[in-house]
């Protein structure tokens, strides 16, 4: 009886110490696994960031390159705007229009330009609708959320105002977005495009970038989502539990004969 009673509060002891033993491993494991995912959306963001600066940059080129000849081009529509435009828009998919605005007394009239039929006017349309320029060289940037793009404003000369559209969804591709990843794209606290996972996940890692263009002063938001398949890896906790199963229960079978003696000869002194 008291062999069996031994036996039995010394099986009790290992199995807790394995249990204990097993969960601080995987919660180990996830913690190692949320590292590692976490380090990775920070080298993809870095990436990110890199790319998205570029594009602003070429943005910013081009809008230079454009205020000069709109400069040079003092009547509307002009062929050289638009040889130029139709260049930009066809070379670089994230510029979706290019336009003029003469600005009047109340109202304004635009020229598009770009498109493979030539140059389009509109007239009439509400100052309102253009952002306040005091000086030439004036740039201001607004987000146009439903459209999921924004609008560059630049004040080349007084009275003329040139307008770039920029699709939001190009500077990212956010289309591509990767499994388990989502991004959120703003412009002044405007939010532009969303894309990626959107399901709820037992942990999320986010890091947020403000980029430093001040003519195009985005924020971008990346986060990763962790399952708990992703957390811990079947692959990677089933040899961790088997691996302390090993660890602590070989011992108890192997020392049962010695065991099984100790208790007899501690019986017999009884």
């Amino acid at each position: 009886m008291r062999r069996f009673l031994y036996e039995q509060t010394h099986l009790s002891k290992a199995t807790t110490i394995w249990a204990v033993a097993g969960l601080l491993s995987i919660l180990a494991l996830a913690a190692l696994e949320y590292r590692f995912g976490r380090q990775d959306l920070l080298d993809g963001a870095g990436n990110t960031e890199t790319l998205l600066a570029e594009k602003l940059a070429q943005h910013d080129a081009h809008l230079s390159a454009l205020g000069a000849i709109v400069r040079m081009s003092p009547v509307d529509p002009s062929p050289s705007i638009q040889g130029l435009s139709e260049n930009i828009l066809s070379r670089y998919p994230g510029i979706i229009e290019i336009a003029t605005f003469r600005l009047d007394a109340g109202s304004a009239r635009i020229f598009r330009y770009g498109k493979p039929a030539g140059a389009t006017e509109e007239n009439g349309r509400p100052l309102a609708e253009i952002p306040k320029l005091s000086n030439v060289g004036d740039i201001v940037g607004r987000a146009l959320p439903g459209e999921q793009a924004y609008d560059i404003f630049k004040l080349v000369e007084p009275g003329r105002v040139l307008r770039l559209r920029i699709d939001a969804d190009a500077l990212l591709n956010g289309e591509n977005a990767s499994q388990g990843y989502s991004t959120k794209l703003t412009l002044n606290d405007e939010t532009l495009t969303v894309h990626g996972a959107t399901e709820k996940a037992l942990l999320a890692a986010t890091t947020r970038i403000a980029m430093t263009s001040h003519t195009q002063p985005l924020q971008l938001e990346i986060s990763r989502n962790f399952g708990l398949g992703e957390l811990v890896p079947l692959r990677l906790a089933v040899p961790l539990i088997v691996g302390w199963a090993a660890v602590i229960w070989l011992p108890c079978f192997i020392g049962k004969p010695w065991l099984n003696a100790a208790v007899m000869r501690q019986g017999r002194r009884c």
